[in-house]
């Protein structure tokens, strides 16, 4: 399931500017594409299309309004806890770990493990 999208990013400096777009993404995987244009010994142009498919495990989470969104590895502080929510798994940590279902884990499926900690 892969949308298109026309986020617009600059690549690296190789002497001439070149404007790498990411053309789809998913779950796991994006598409960057790059157009060159080349001048040909008539003197006319073309275009060429380089593609890259990145694939990493997690890549992208669906946002609140449904779209495929770049994963943030990282918790922010909401009163009472910690959570981890721009991810394909979304954590969420009490701020004391003795508390019923202190450590809340929501799958991408939707279902919802709850634990706390017994000892340490």
């Amino acid at each position: 399931m892969a949308c298109l999208a026309q986020e617009v990013r600059q690549a690296p400096d190789s002497g001439a500017p070149t404007q790498v777009t990411v053309t789809a993404r998913a779950a796991n995987h994006r598409i960057l594409e790059t157009v060159t244009t080349e001048l040909a010994e008539d003197g006319s142009t073309r275009s060429r299309t380089n593609s890259i498919v990145e694939l990493a495990t997690g890549l992208h989470y669906v946002d609140e309004a449904g779209k495929w969104a770049e994963s943030v590895e990282s918790f922010e502080l909401v009163p009472g806890a910690a959570r981890a929510w721009k991810a394909q798994h979304r954590v969420t940590l009490a701020h004391n770990p003795n508390t019923p279902a202190a450590v809340q884990h929501r799958l991408p499926d939707g279902r919802l493990l709850s634990s706390h900690v017994h000892g340490v």
